[in-house]
């Protein structure tokens, strides 16, 4: 039997957490549910596009800053109006006021997901979310056991309430692109946790005796001004190019030759699991997430995060051995079937829904 699912997000922006709902949204959709989406600060862009091409609502339902307690009256008629199964919220703020407002308007499962594992809290936000996780959910999920981790040891949480569910992106592998020279390629927000500062510095290294390497950076946020100074001062204007966001991710990855995501914090990335798809070889922080989908030497290589010097050494040691490139390429593709094609993610929380209020152990 279908479901009216009510999902909440803070926007529906170029971003992994936002791809996601618009993900699941859609396998929803594709299974008999019947999905709806409501963004408490701003519609957003490519995501918010995709969602409504598909046939699925997006509501704006916006929120006053601080603590807005009318705010949970105004998700309450949205449930009652949208006449909700379930609602799903996606990180803290929307567990705050989705959680209330689904138990004011009698919504039978209340899910919540945490992606991106920004810790620790406040004391008065670790109170509320110990509180809501304990009596106003039916499901609690993290993205990774990273995350998971933090968010007990931060908040107080109970371990056993907390389930993980990775993330999961579609099968888009394409046929590789040719081209002269090494690509190297990353695809993500430009914002100071992404650390594209580190993967140019890495990057100015290496193209000081490599005059073949090309970078390529997809992606845009708010730290793009810093990022175009980074690399006028580095002098590289002419070997990197920042292509901003884009629609063509399978297109692009077909054309990398290493998949480089240098972040300082991480819940699991989509954009790692957009490369291992895509069967390429990564070079990536050992942050969050990131070794539960990557071991190091198997499906790619692991440094420090913020370690300009691990990192181009690692970049370095995967242009020189290139069956090792295909080795690792090969055996990501391997994991990426059987832990994260999007099916499996659609699958779990499919079963969620399904279970009513009873938590799955």
């Amino acid at each position: 039997m279908g479901r009216r699912i009510a999902y909440l997000t803070n926007s529906l922006r170029s971003g992994g957490l936002e791809r996601v709902v618009t993900l699941l949204a859609a396998g929803m959709k594709e299974r008999g549910h019947t999905p709806f989406i409501c963004c408490y600060d701003a519609r957003g862009d490519i995501e918010a596009d995709r969602a409504e091409g598909l046939g699925i609502p997006v509501e704006v339902i916006l929120r006053e800053p601080g603590i807005d307690l009318g705010y949970i009256r105004k998700l309450r008629r949205w449930l009652r109006s949208v006449r909700a199964d379930v609602v799903h919220t996606h990180n803290s703020t929307a567990l705050f006021y989705g959680a209330l407002a689904g138990v004011a308007a009698g919504t039978p499962v209340r899910i919540a997901t945490e992606h991106d594992g920004v810790f620790p809290r406040s004391r008065r936000a670790a109170v509320s979310n110990r509180w809501l996780v304990a009596s106003a959910l039916t499901h609690t999920v993290a993205v990774s056991e990273a995350v998971k981790t933090l968010w007990v040891e931060s908040d107080g949480i109970d371990a056993e309430r907390v389930q993980v569910i990775p993330n999961g992106v579609p099968d888009t592998r394409l046929d590789r692109t040719a081209h002269d020279g090494f690509t190297i390629g990353t695809v993500g927000r430009l914002s100071t946790e992404k650390g594209a500062d580190v993967l140019l510095r890495a990057f100015a290294e290496l193209a000081k005796t490599r005059t073949d390497l090309r970078l390529i950076l997809v992606g845009d946020g708010p730290a793009r001004p810093e990022v175009e100074g980074e690399i006028a001062a580095l002098g590289l204007r002419d070997r990197v190019e920042l292509l901003g966001t884009r629609s063509d991710v399978p297109e692009l990855l077909a054309g990398f030759d290493l998949f480089v995501l240098p972040s300082r914090r991480e819940g699991l990335p989509l954009a790692i699991l957009e490369a291992m798809a895509a069967g390429l070889p990564i070079v990536a922080s050992k942050v969050g997430g990131i070794p539960e989908a990557i071991s190091h030497g198997d499906q790619g290589l692991l440094v420090p995060p913020e370690d300009v010097g691990a990192l181009a050494g690692a970049i370095d040691r995967l242009i020189l051995e290139p069956d090792r490139r295909t080795a690792l390429g090969r055996s990501a593709r391997r994991r990426f079937e059987e832990h994260y094609e999007l099916s499996k993610m659609v699958d779990r929380y499919e079963a969620l829904m399904h279970s009513g209020d009873r938590p799955l152990r």
